[in-house]
């Protein structure tokens, strides 16, 4: 790995295992972005990126409530 890495996991594999872990807390919890993006310590940006991407599907809702995964 490059010196200039921090940590014992490359950039991409940091986001990777985020990723998976963000998916498996959403299949059991109700969730928002934000909720999400605290949690995990994540910018809001990126969750907001995999819901774009189709990574991460938001769950159809009551109407009236705020959107959950």
């Amino acid at each position: 790995m490059p010196k200039s890495v921090q940590g014992d996991i490359c950039p991409r594999c940091s986001e990777e295992l985020a990723y998976q872990q963000v998916k498996e807390y959403i299949r059991t919890h109700d969730a928002t972005e934000m909720e999400v993006a605290q949690k995990f310590q994540l910018p809001l940006a990126q969750v907001r990126h995999w819901v774009q991407e189709g990574f991460l599907e938001y769950r159809t809702n009551e109407p009236g409530k705020q959107d959950e995964f």
